[in-house]
């Protein structure tokens, strides 16, 4: 692994514990709730974060993609705490994953998510679900703004 592969871990990992600190401030009995009818529930987003790094992750790691179904984790993760422990649980299959890629591992070409004509390398990949990590983080912040609690800080 090379030294820009191994930051673009440890980034990931920090932004993951940020994550993990935001979900510890979300009410367990809001987990289905939404600022609106049309909008994900909080754990509508955290179960579709948890099937993108099982997804984009997964792929970066064994080069085809293989997420959970939404409908199991509705059915196996019914509350927040069991939500956060599969997504602890998977986050540290990718990391193992990760870790025993070699170097030339991140350049192998994988199909796009989006276009199954082209293919990406697999650092590209993994890089789509860290913004896709923060984008759907911001998301819940602002979801748990909209209740009036307090967000906790998420980048120390």
């Amino acid at each position: 692994m090379t030294p820009a592969h191994e930051f673009l871990l440890r980034r990931w990992r920090f932004i993951r514990r940020g994550t993990d600190t935001l979900l510890a401030a979300i009410p367990e009995d809001r987990l289905e709730w939404s600022p609106n009818i049309k909008m994900r529930s909080f754990g509508d987003v955290i179960r579709h974060l948890i099937w993108s790094e099982a997804q984009f992750v997964g792929a970066t790691v064994t080069g085809a993609y293989a997420a959970p179904s939404d409908a199991s984790l509705q059915h196996d993760c019914p509350t927040l705490v069991s939500l956060r422990e599969r997504w602890a649980q998977i986050h540290q299959q990718c990391l193992d994953g990760l870790q025993r890629m070699a170097a030339e591992d991140f350049e192998r070409p994988i199909p796009s998510p989006y276009d199954a004509t082209r293919t990406l390398p697999a650092v590209l990949v993994l890089s789509f679900h860290v913004e896709h990590e923060l984008h759907h983080r911001s998301q819940l912040i602002q979801y748990v703004s909209f209740l009036g609690l307090p967000a906790p800080a998420t980048f120390i």
